[in-house]
């Protein structure tokens, strides 16, 4: 026994520096960044930046709604943009905002928690019973913030309304175009009294794969704005880094920007993004970072129901054992697309 021992560490003594040689020699160079695309980018800013804020308010005033596609709902910075984009809408005119994590079904809840009326539910109820798929804080503090926000307004202020989108964990197909129609349709001057004003623009949160539900130019009168998020790709940075090699090297005031993608502020965007299928896009100075896990957000109480937000999971009982397991597929999900996020690697400028 001894002398198999010592040959087993001998083998491997000789074996794991090559295997760490090998594994380090391996890994890809990092990303490289146009240093064409570098100029174009560090001079826009210095000259042309644009805030999204100043963007948006644009697009409003013109009386357009506007549509922010989500790209991946695990993104924690995403969130962190729609609690910066509240005041800048709402000082534009928005007062309804449109969400695909609500069901549509607990409107009337949904409205009494947000004027702070109700105080029996919760932000955390009001998400369980849309989607118990997503369980996630930073969810719930968009709605406790948006009730915080009304909780400010003076009394001849107008309240922030919330519209449900969801129905059984997906967005409802026809309530996109409801709300569009609703307010740049039946309120924007089709109405018998010529002085009567246009009806306010309207803000969705949408899914980006549900942008299929949003309707043609040939059923409004005025086709909504997309906006979009700049974030990393599936497994790589876009433009191979440019954004975020570029904001690394500028001062934090400099990496709020936005720009329309009909105007880009580099080519390489025409070369690479011609799927991004978006009016705007937006860049924000937040890391990228995953949502977080509300802890025990499923429990054996709510279990039951909860299974249908999971599909996946065909197990009644024992309770308290598919409540761990719902819980911790949440989980799963954050920290998966965490790890994709800690292995991109800094990208560097070409000589």
């Amino acid at each position: 026994m001894k002398s198999i021992n010592k040959f087993t560490f001998r083998l491997l003594s000789g074996i794991l520096p090559v295997l760490l040689l090998l594994l380090t020699s391996c890994r890809p160079d990092p990303p490289t960044v146009s240093e064409s695309d570098v100029k174009a980018l560090e001079n826009w800013l210095d000259e042309n930046r644009t805030s999204p804020g100043e963007v948006l308010e644009e697009v409003l005033k013109n009386g357009q709604s506007i549509v922010f596609l989500q790209e991946n709902q695990l993104r924690a910075d995403s969130i962190e943009l729609m609690k910066a984009i509240v005041p800048v809408i709402y000082d534009a005119g928005v007062r309804e905002i449109g969400l695909f994590f609500l069901d549509m079904n607990e409107q009337e809840e949904l409205d009494s928690w947000i004027q702070g009326k109700d105080r029996d539910s919760q932000a955390e109820k009001l998400i369980f019973n849309a989607n118990a798929a997503l369980g996630y804080m930073e969810y719930c503090d968009f709605l406790r913030y948006i009730r915080e926000f009304n909780s400010e307004l003076t009394e001849n202020e107008a309240a922030v309304r919330l519209l449900a989108m969801g129905n059984k964990g997906s967005t409802d197909p026809e309530k996109p175009a409801e709300i569009l129609k609703m307010n740049d349709g039946e309120k924007n001057g089709e109405t018998d009294d010529a002085d009567e004003e246009p009806g306010l623009p309207v803000f969705l949160w949408m899914k980006a794969e549900d942008g299929k539900l949003l309707p043609g130019e040939s059923d409004l009168p005025g086709t909504p704005i997309i906006i979009k998020h700049h974030g990393p790709g599936e497994n790589e940075y876009r433009w191979n880094g440019l954004i975020e090699y570029v904001n690394a090297r500028r001062d934090i005031r400099d990496r709020t920007f936005a720009f329309r993608t009909a105007a880009p502020p580099f080519s390489g965007w025409t070369d690479k993004e011609r799927d991004l299928q978006a009016d705007i896009c937006i860049v924000s100075p937040y890391p990228y970072r995953a949502v977080q896990t509300i802890p025990h957000f499923i429990t054996p109480e709510t279990a039951t129901r909860a299974l249908n937000s999971f599909p996946e999971i065909n197990m009644e009982k024992p309770l308290g054992l598919a409540a761990y397991r719902m819980n911790r597929t949440i989980r799963k999900k954050a920290e998966s697309y965490q790890k994709s996020i800690d292995r991109l690697q800094s990208p560097e400028a070409v000589d």
